[in-house]
């Protein structure tokens, strides 16, 4: 039981280390739509970074930012949840429910979200997938694998997740999660 306790722990450390980094990309998202913004506004377009790439670059952005903090949502579990219903059974219990969801909606998601995210990337660095837009920006099968890698981000967050709740099922206790609201308070 303790290989779990330090796997979760390892998992949860990197997860946040990628979240944090992910952090930063809204402060540029937000640069970019202002200056987005201003040079529409004031009629001015910066030479080879037109309206349209600023725009497309910003959906981009935003994508790094959901697809690397989707994971450190989870592990912080700020993610949406229906407290009301299990606010009130008991910590096992509600590790229990966490183990059956993350087993049977958490990894049947992202074996579908992967099966056909390969797909989906595969033909898109077979083709070397650019914008549609003439003015857009080229090489679309990059932020398509980073939307990906969001993605495993987040099954290690899942197998995290999974990790603690048969510690607390099993009468182990976890000491070191990020925020354990929904399984209660650690002793």
């Amino acid at each position: 039981m303790h290989f779990l306790e330090q796997l979760a722990n390892a998992l949860d450390r990197f997860i946040l280390r990628i979240g944090q980094f992910a952090g930063f990309f809204f402060l540029l998202n937000t640069i970019i739509i202002l200056v987005d913004v201003l040079t529409r506004r004031a009629g001015y377009q910066i030479p080879g970074l037109g309206s349209t790439r600023l725009q497309e670059l910003e959906w981009h952005i935003h994508t790094v930012l959901f697809a690397f903090v989707l994971g450190a949502t989870y592990v912080h579990d700020a993610h949406v949840r229906v407290d009301v219903i299990v606010g009130s059974f008991s910590r096992r219990t509600r590790a229990w429910i966490e183990l059956v969801g993350c087993i049977l909606l958490a990894l049947p998601f992202l074996f579908v979200t992967f099966r056909y995210g390969y797909d989906f990337l595969y033909r898109s660095f077979r083709i070397f997938e650019g914008s549609v837009s003439p003015q857009g920006l080229p090489a679309r099968y990059v932020i398509k694998s980073i939307f990906m890698l969001g993605f495993a981000v987040f099954f290690l967050s899942v197998i995290s997740s999974i990790c603690r709740s048969i510690l607390i099922i099993s009468g182990h206790t976890t000491s070191s999660r990020v925020n354990d609201k929904h399984l209660g308070e650690l002793p």
